[in-house]
């Protein structure tokens, strides 16, 4: 598909994120969980965020964003910040304000996420759809949240929208989360859902569960370069995301490349942000400096 050097139109969640960090690393042991000292702290949240700030950092534009609902009192919330950024909104009306998670960091690996979605478990309205849908001509991709895709409220409204992405011909990139998506949503309904996604960001645990692996040894990936095959069959492109802070991509052509994401900025958002360069290099137009050390390799 031809390179269209335009910007972003995002279907993702906008949360303000309260993160816990233990002082010393934990594990998820009932007796060491029951009392920890740390430190903790506020941000802005939901890869809806990540994405725009970082598609913007890049001078894409324009960077639209759809969210719900309305900032909490009190505060320089989500949505104002991202307004100044320089993000576009698209505001789908509601009762409630942008949603919260509890994000407590255990160790390197491990996390503990509790969601409330506030706004964003709010139905698409028409005239959300109807703006959301309009927001594609001037685009170079659409890119979806699983959340939005899955979430009972939001999923036949983010089906409208993606299906007239098809009809535009603008490309369709989706992020398969939550990553226990699996326990939720069976196989064929999965390749139902996603039949408009040209590329496909997943966790590797992600799709070998979907692919029915019985993988028991702990980062034993051997079985993954042939669930990706399959899962080619169906998409363009995969993103696949390791658990050493890694980032698989390869496509149907047979073009390969591993790139390494851990950076100085820490473990947030590093895989958004690698999502949006793949996609505005190869979708917006946008072209990558020239890097001091070079991280590809084949699988």
């Amino acid at each position: 598909m031809a390179v269209r050097p335009r910007g972003m139109l995002i279907v993702a969640d906008v949360m303000l994120d309260v993160i816990a960090e233990p002082n010393v690393p934990l594990t998820l042991d009932a007796e060491l969980l029951d009392h920890a000292y740390g430190r903790t702290s506020m941000r802005l949240g939901g890869s809806g965020s990540h994405i725009a700030l970082h598609a913007v950092r890049l001078g894409l534009g324009p960077v639209r964003l759809a969210v719900a609902g309305a900032d909490p009192p009190g505060i320089v919330g989500p949505l104002a910040t991202l307004r100044a950024a320089g993000v576009d909104l698209i505001v789908n009306p509601s009762p409630r304000t942008v949603g919260t998670a509890v994000i407590t960091y255990l160790n390197d690996q491990e996390r503990i996420m509790l969601v409330d979605p506030g706004a964003s478990a709010t139905q698409w309205s028409e005239d959300t759809i109807n703006q959301l849908t309009g927001a594609l001509d001037d685009v170079g991709v659409l890119v979806v949240s699983g959340h939005a895709l899955f979430r009972d409220a939001t999923r036949a409204g983010t089906e409208r929208i993606m299906r007239a992405a098809v009809a535009a011909q603008v490309p369709v990139a989706l992020d398969l989360v939550p990553h226990s998506v699996h326990r939720s949503i069976p196989a064929a309904e999965l390749t139902r859902l996603l039949q408009p996604v040209d590329v496909l960001a997943a966790a590797a645990d992600t799709l070998l569960a979907y692919a029915g692996s019985r993988r028991t040894a702990p980062r034993d990936y051997a079985e993954l370069p042939a669930v990706v095959e399959k899962f080619l069959e169906h998409h363009d492109t995969l993103l696949v995301q390791l658990p050493d802070r890694t980032c698989w991509v390869v496509d149907s052509h047979g073009r390969s490349t591993v790139r390494q994401l851990a950076t100085a900025n820490g473990r947030t958002a590093l895989t958004d942000r690698f999502m949006v360069e793949v996609l505005a290099a190869r979708f917006c137009g946008w072209r990558e400096p020239e890097r001091t050390a070079d991280h590809s390799a084949r699988w």
